[in-house]
């Protein structure tokens, strides 16, 4: 995660110490942003870049030269040119310009992702006088966003297709739900951005559920996601990701943990034989597309509280690793009762807010001669209908020499519009525990790709959900 959640993953697993070009490259396709500025690169050719810078409503066209990890160049304002130097450090962008010093965090959910979202007026914030839910990753000088922001999965629209084989035979041990315990009296409360070293009792007071980080591994929750990373310290390949939630039913427990992981580059992550009953919750990870080769484990349990699971992966191969890992994650688990849910009264009025609410985010790009735009679009319903839907549009415009009027020209243009009808199902909001405290999370039920989790956050840039920033405006499709 953004630091990329999953293309950390990939780091970890493949032992890489540090970006080489292609990684940079690639990193800077990118959207970044923080502090109220958006930054935007496309490469030209070699090591050189234009793109945009965005503040204030204003849309500045910038230039650069990429040496390493650095850019050097300038970008225009007012007719006039001026002077920049960016750095990129794994996770965010250091933006130096003048006297200013601005932190930019990546804001891409793959390693193609290049949304450039405007700041709108957005209906989901500011309602009455209560407080919105803070989501500091736009803004967080100190660690980067996570655009991950579903606790498992990807939070993909379209379902799976073709699914890997299973890595591993064996089956899931079972292990009962602890009666309810209260949390070890080292146990420290998780703050969000805070790295975590082991050995380390952790717990989460909204949930009521604490857990031991061990020796050699670390854990962290970056802003904007409800999961934390879970790594090994000791130059092992192996890495995992804990969730919980409360309250948690059947539907959301695989709504969490049942999506698969998108990895970039056409990899990804795919649970497979979910099972969540009997108070156990317990799925296989094995490794789709080409690339690096995976395997893990979910494991995880539930009451009627609270639920929580860890996912693990390693090489192939490690089967027998990665169970004893997640089942020694899971074995140090308490169960206490969670804290009252601070967000519990806003919960109408946000589904107020959210019912005939349209979620956009746009995109686009010149050529000589044309243009490409792309768009993708949620609607939420107030009678808890909602659909996902993508539009683009083409358009080409092309001088001709007019034959009947010698040294003339005319203009041949054309436009083309397509859309994708996506999918559709049912929508409900509620204010949930997460690791990450108190926050607002949507579950999505469609009736072909089953359902997704994911977390929500309105805020004065937009809204932030499915790990993206979205555009927020009346839907013209509700009734």
């Amino acid at each position: 995660m953004r630091y990329f959640l999953l293309t950390m993953l990939c780091l970890v697993i493949a032992a890489c110490g540090s970006e080489d070009p292609i990684d940079v490259s690639r990193t800077l396709t990118h959207p970044f942003a923080g502090n109220g500025v958006e930054v935007t690169f496309q490469q030209v050719s070699g090591n050189t870049y234009s793109g945009t810078i965005r503040r204030d409503g204003k849309s500045m066209p910038l230039t650069a030269t990429l040496d390493g990890t650095h850019l050097r160049g300038d970008f225009e304002a007012n007719g006039l040119r001026f002077a920049f130097e960016a750095e990129l450090q794994k996770d965010q962008l250091i933006f130096r310009s003048g006297d200013e010093v601005i932190y930019l965090a990546d804001m891409a959910v793959n390693p193609f992702t290049t949304d450039t979202t405007p700041a709108p007026t957005n209906p989901l914030a500011g309602a009455g006088n209560s407080t919105s839910p803070t989501l500091s990753s736009p803004t967080n000088n100190n660690t980067p966003a996570n655009a991950a922001g579903q606790p498992f999965g990807a939070g993909g629209n379209a379902p799976t297709t073709n699914p890997p084989n299973n890595n591993i035979a064996t089956g899931p041990t079972t292990l009962s739900p602890p009666p309810s315990t209260p949390a070890p009296s080292n146990a420290k409360s998780i703050q969000v951005g805070v790295q975590y070293d082991g050995p380390c009792q952790l717990t989460a007071p909204s949930t009521g559920i604490s857990f031991e980080i061990p020796a050699n591994w670390a854990g962290q929750i970056t802003p904007g996601i409800t999961a934390m990373i879970l790594a090994a310290q000791d130059g092992s390949p192996y890495l995992g990701i804990a969730w919980a939630q409360a309250p948690a039913d059947e539907m959301d427990i695989r709504g969490a943990i049942g999506q698969t992981i998108d990895l970039g580059e056409g990899q990804s992550l795919v649970p497979r034989n979910l099972r969540v009953e009997n108070g156990n919750i317990s799925a296989d990870i094995s490794s789709g597309g080409q690339g690096i080769s995976l395997t893990g484990r979910i494991r995880g349990i539930y009451n009627s509280q609270a639920a929580v699971a860890f996912l693990v992966v390693g090489p192939v191969g490690d089967d027998a690793k990665v169970n004893q890992i997640v089942d020694n994650f899971l074995k140090s688990v308490h169960f206490a009762t969670p804290q009252p849910n601070t967000l519990a009264a806003e919960v109408g009025q946000y589904r107020n807010l959210l019912g005939g609410a349209r979620l956009s985010i746009s995109s686009s790009e010149t050529f000589d001669g044309g243009f490409v735009q792309s768009g993708e679009h949620w609607d939420f319903c107030s009678n808890g209908q909602c659909q996902y839907t993508t539009s683009g549009n083409v358009g080409v415009s092309v001088d001709t020499p007019n034959y009947n009027a010698p040294g003339g020209y005319d203009n041949a243009s054309a436009l083309h519009e397509s859309g994708d009808g996506g999918s559709q199902g049912r929508w409900s909001l509620n204010a949930v525990g997460s690791l990450a405290g108190d926050v607002f999370m949507v579950l999505i039920v469609d009736a072909q790709t089953g359902p997704q989790l994911e977390y929500i956050a309105p805020t004065d840039q937009g809204v932030w959900f499915s790990g993206r920033m979205w555009a927020a405006d009346q839907s013209p499709v509700c009734q």
